[in-house]
């Protein structure tokens, strides 16, 4: 409730499907993904120090329909569509691809939290370098 909104999960994808083009989309998805790990991961990690607190956590988050899984069934769902439109290649490896955009994110949040790097509106920059950097990888290999 407190943690930072991530509108593909929230509000979902199909209004981002044909719109704007696929790397303004994905690059939004990475700032909020990105945003939402640098204040949940570390909340997040502490869990697993403890498997009865972790197992009810994972039965609370299953029981609402959320949970880690839904960021790349979310994203999964948005390449699809572009695939249904033409703007992503229909022999891409979307489920693939997901995985590695939210993966980058939770890495990139882990580091910065490793590191004591700095929260805030001033990484807006940063961030978007970051989002540019990862689309670069994956871009290349699913849109025609």
């Amino acid at each position: 409730e407190r943690l930072p909104r991530v509108t593909v999960i929230t509000d979902g994808v199909a209004d981002l499907i044909g719109k704007n083009s696929v790397k303004e989309n994905l690059t939004a998805m990475i700032v909020e993904i990105e945003r939402f790990y640098e204040v949940s991961l570390p909340i997040g990690m502490s869990l697993f120090s403890d498997v009865e607190l972790l197992a009810r956590e994972t039965e609370a988050l299953r029981a609402r329909g959320v949970g880690p899984g839904v960021l790349v069934e979310r994203v999964v769902e948005y390449l699809r569509g572009e695939q249904a439109g033409g703007r992503v290649s229909t022999s891409a490896p979307v489920d693939a691809a997901a995985t590695a955009l939210i993966g980058a994110c939770m890495h990139h949040a882990f580091l910065g939290a490793f590191n004591d790097r700095g929260l805030g509106a001033d990484r807006e920059e940063d961030l978007r370098a970051f989002a540019d950097g990862v689309l670069a990888a994956i871009l290349h290999g699913i849109c025609p």
